[in-house]
């Protein structure tokens, strides 16, 4: 379920007012970390689009490189549209706006973002500070800087760089929480990547996210591949738990690739002291879920708990949403689409999966994932996964599709 990253050739932002009428946008954001303390955790409403870096004696690093919307070419610029790569997406809802992260790519660790109605969504704006990491004022990473657990991955100038996947992210009391899958080893010969999974908090719901710990939350050393996608999820009693997959171990029978939980302390950003950790659903074989069973993503919604899975191959037609409904966040659950999947390839969308449910503004339950484009299914050319959002219904005692989104 994963999508490989180019260069690091960042998202551009514009860098005055005059410029901003001129493009129909609107003055320059804050920088995060200093937020307007009139509107604390807010998000803006679009950044500033622009590409005019010979006004600035700047040299134009995007100048010799594609730019194909819908594609994996696409540039994840500041501000304009974006409708390229955005594997393994996670939404939050923050007021009237929508935030949404993914799998890392177009040379950024965390790729971040926003959206007024869940169909247009523009990217972060550039980093104030953005020469900490780059001389590039367009620097857009949400996340800029590589924990310390993490196995670097250069991307040009900048040495920040690592391998993220799945990443999620929750308002915990007053802060945001990031949590997210890193690769601690990459093995080129084997392809191999042993992954543990981090924190990281900000103020703000765009970034940029600071790690909580030099070391990381959760690993599992049995398995070669460790442990990958979490997710967030939290309650209006004040719990927040976590949510991943741990990888099986190579012939084990009795070792299945499993959707795992756990609850976090008050403030998010550690386990709780005392808690255990729970397994969700166990990968059952001989279904259409092949031998995969992966980005789990829990929701309370009109008093049920749904647990959200995808399996399959995530590189194919064959990937799909299921889901299970719990007694609890920590289980037992009962999976409703052992037999067959709540959301399969369509007409257009193929390979849907990496879903992440949430409660619209309207209270309507959604689902965010991504799909391949017909005729486009697998990662060579420009072929990309983009970023749907599906609408769901209850109807007969279980969930079904209202719209594919």
């Amino acid at each position: 379920m994963r999508t490989r990253s180019g260069g690091l050739l960042p998202a551009l932002v514009a860098a005055c007012l005059v410029l901003a009428l001129a493009v129909g946008g609107g003055p320059a954001v804050a920088d995060p970390d200093t937020p307007d303390p009139d509107a604390p955790g807010s998000v803006p409403s679009r950044d500033m689009p622009s590409r005019d870096w010979g006004s600035r004696g700047v040299p134009d690093p995007f100048a010799s490189g594609p730019d194909e919307p819908r594609t994996s070419t696409e540039r994840f610029y500041a501000g304009e549209r974006y409708t390229g790569m955005f594997a393994d997406p996670s939404v939050v809802r923050v007021g009237q706006r929508f935030v949404a992260v993914a799998t890392n790519h177009d040379g950024l660790n965390l790729n971040l973002m926003t959206s007024p109605n869940l169909r247009d969504w523009f990217p972060r704006q550039g980093l104030p500070n953005h020469r900490r990491w780059t001389d590039w004022p367009g620097y857009n990473d949400a996340m800029p800087t590589r924990p310390a657990w993490a196995a670097r991955v250069d991307k040009g100038e900048r040495k920040e760089g690592f391998s993220l996947w799945a990443p999620s992210v929750e308002r915990v009391g007053s802060r945001y929480v990031a949590a997210y899958s890193a690769a601690t080893r990459l093995e080129t010969a084997t392809k191999v990547r042993r992954s543990c999974i981090g924190l990281a908090t900000s103020r703000s719901p765009i970034g940029p996210f600071a790690h909580v710990s030099r070391r990381p939350l959760v690993c599992y050393p049995p398995s070669p591949r460790g442990v990958i996608d979490p997710d967030l999820l939290t309650l209006g009693d004040g719990r927040t738990f976590l949510l991943w997959k741990r990888e099986g171990i190579p012939n084990r029978a009795d070792s299945e690739p499993a959707l795992m939980v756990q609850q976090l302390s008050q403030d998010g950003t550690r386990l709780k002291a005392g808690s255990r950790r729970h397994a969700l659903l166990e990968l059952v074989r001989g279904t259409w879920k092949g031998g995969v069973i992966e980005n789990p993503s829990m929701t309370r919604y009109r008093g049920r708990y749904y647990l959200f899975y995808s399996a399959h191959d995530w590189y194919s037609s064959d990937y799909a949403v299921g889901y299970a409904e719990c007694a609890s966040p920590a289980g037992p659950c009962v999976d409703r689409t052992h037999q067959r999947p709540l959301l399969a390839s369509g007409p257009r969308a193929k390979g849907p999966g990496g879903g992440d449910a949430f409660v619209d503004r309207a209270g309507r339950l959604r689902l965010a994932y991504a799909a391949w484009d017909r005729g486009r299914v697998g990662p060579t050319g420009t072929n990309a996964r983009m970023l749907h959002v599906a609408t769901l219904q209850r109807r007969g005692g279980r969930l079904r599709v209202a719209a594919r989104g």
